[in-house]
């Protein structure tokens, strides 16, 4: 289960458009694992698939 602060982590992570290039340029691994440090109940495969489903439901609401 993730908490709203372990989500607002993540994107104020994100937001920062230095973290965010490079999340998206270079390989998700290093982000995940970057991540991982910050939030230290998580592990990078659980942080990964939070950002997929983040970015599915982002998506899915983009289109309607």
């Amino acid at each position: 289960k993730w908490t709203d602060t372990e989500v607002r982590k993540i994107l104020d992570y994100l937001s920062n458009t230095e973290n965010f290039q490079r999340y998206c340029k270079e390989k998700k691994t290093k982000t995940y694992n970057k991540l991982a440090e910050i939030l230290t109940t998580k592990n990078s495969a659980q942080i990964k698939n939070k950002l997929s489903s983040l970015e599915s439901s982002y998506r899915r609401i983009k289109t309607k």
